[in-house]
């Protein structure tokens, strides 16, 4: 095999690919995908699927039909594989047992604990490894995971739709901004996120589900912020299958009758910064959507605890109402139309 075909980086993007389906499905761990190639024909592929279940390599090696082929194959992985011993055995042992012929690998693993240790290992025992394929596409794939690493705390994106004259709702009002399309793509923004959190006046004034129905039958962690706790028991996120995560500084809050999961937070630091390492240390909470109000928002906004803001610019007219968040630090990164909507992507130039 030529050393051009060993590192076809069209493999490497179909490791992207198939990445990409495990998305919301297994945090705190990143996504990857893993294609086994014989002469540049396929004939094993994987992704890790599950938090806990099988890596990428071993949901790849696992199914080639024919194992007697691995010692003359090319193994492509969108992430370097796993050094340690975590929920299950480092995935370096099981390329380094099956002989692969090379190894070619888009990026480097961020968590200190593998970071580098793998790629040095198969190479000090003599295993042609390449990296840095499709490297950008690659970063972009474990952003989230990035995030965790980095900063210990899940990736944030915020979410709003704003009217044309700039305002997001009127108080003490249920208005609906956005288009039936655009509202379909909120849940689907939804199911491949973790968790998504509102406060506790959107509660009272919208009464919301924050589910996913209509793509996932599995919903987020429903988390709701909220100072006083005044929270109405027959709201709909105390539904009993999908028991909420109430954050609060109240610490006399109870709230009888409820599965809930009360955590207090302490009102004289900075409580949002600790709710968010909680959520990924003790919930394995790796993205959140921050849905609303303003007032919760923008709380996050200016303590710069946001990576992503996706904005449903819409062509209706308030006069007057709540006043759009003031995004700080923001580079517009992507915008696109929905029907009468447009949406557009921001990132926090920041992290």
């Amino acid at each position: 095999m030529s050393k051009k075909s060993s590192k076809n980086p069209l493999f490497i993007q179909r490791t992207l690919d198939l990445a990409y389906q495990s998305r919301g499905q297994n945090s705190p761990n990143p996504m990857v995908g893993a294609v086994i190639t014989v002469n540049d024909i396929i004939i094993g592929e994987g992704f890790h699927q599950k938090f806990g279940s099988h890596h990428a390599e071993i949901n790849a090696i696992n199914s080639v039909k024919n194992p007697e082929l691995l010692k003359d194959a090319t193994i492509y992985v969108s992430l370097e594989p796993c050094f340690h011993v975590g929920k299950t055995p480092p995935c370096v042992q099981a390329i380094m047992a099956n002989q692969f012929k090379a190894i070619n690998i888009s990026v480097k693993d961020i968590n200190p604990l593998t970071s580098g240790k793998s790629i040095k290992i198969l190479r000090d025992h003599n295993h042609q490894v390449q990296d840095h394929i499709l490297e950008e596409k690659g970063k972009e794939l474990i952003r989230p995971f990035s995030i965790n690493m980095r900063l210990q705390r899940p990736f944030i994106l915020l979410k709003y739709a704003v009217s044309q004259d700039g305002f997001i709702g009127k108080k003490n009002e249920q208005i609906w901004l956005s288009n039936p399309f655009s509202k379909r793509l909120t849940h689907l923004w939804r199911s491949k996120f973790d968790a998504i959190l509102v406060g506790g006046h959107t509660v009272r004034t919208d009464n919301p589900r924050l589910s996913t129905r209509y793509f996932n039958p599995i919903d987020p962690l429903r988390v709701v912020l909220t100072k006083s706790g005044n929270l109405p028991i027959d709201a709909h996120i105390f539904d009993k299958d999908n028991p909420p995560l109430i954050a609060t500084t109240n610490h006399k809050l109870i709230i009888p009758e409820s599965n809930a999961d009360i955590l207090k937070l302490d009102p004289s630091i900075n409580y949002l910064s600790d709710l968010m390492k909680h959520l990924l240390a003790q919930k394995n909470i790796g993205t959140i959507i921050v849905e609303g109000g303003a007032e919760t928002l923008q709380s996050f906004i200016d303590v710069d605890l946001w990576d992503e803001a996706r904005v449903i610019k819409t062509p209706k007219l308030l006069g007057n109402g709540i006043p759009m968040p003031k995004l700080k630090n923001a580079l517009l990164h992507e915008k696109y139309t929905l029907d009468t909507d447009e949406i557009l992507v921001y990132r926090n130039r920041a992290h």
